[in-house]
């Protein structure tokens, strides 16, 4: 199902830090939307489904979501926190030329888009 993420204008994407007790983002729906999308774990545990396989959640994974992929958080435990970041797709697509990365405004790419972040790097965010 596609959803409508509603960003405000101007704004170019949007951040937040989802925690499974305090904001929970827990949709129990497949959904897809517009913007690229990157999640960050910071803490606990959790599993979401895309493209029909799951993605083990813990701290220090990223995890690109696509436009073209269905996605949702499945599980978390109650000590789960991430950053959901959004990106609309006109920035993403500058970045994309301006980086030579077409990948990057892909609506489904194929390959693997789940990286293990080293601790340092992860807790730099």
């Amino acid at each position: 199902m596609r959803v409508s993420l509603a960003l405000p204008e101007p704004a170019a994407g949007a951040a937040v830090l989802h925690r499974a007790v305090e904001r929970p983002l827990f949709d129990p729906r497949l959904h897809r939307h517009d913007e690229l999308e990157f999640n960050l774990v910071v803490s606990g545990r959790g599993r979401v489904l895309c493209r029909d396989r799951w993605h083990d959640l813990r701290p220090g994974i990223g995890l690109w979501l696509f436009p073209g992929q269905e996605h949702m958080l499945m599980e978390q435990d109650a000590a789960f926190a991430m950053w959901v970041v959004v990106w609309r797709p006109a920035l993403v697509r500058r970045l994309a030329r301006r980086l030579d990365a077409a990948e990057l405004a892909a609506s489904d790419p194929p390959g693997e888009h789940r990286r293990r972040l080293a601790p340092a790097a992860a807790r730099r965010t």
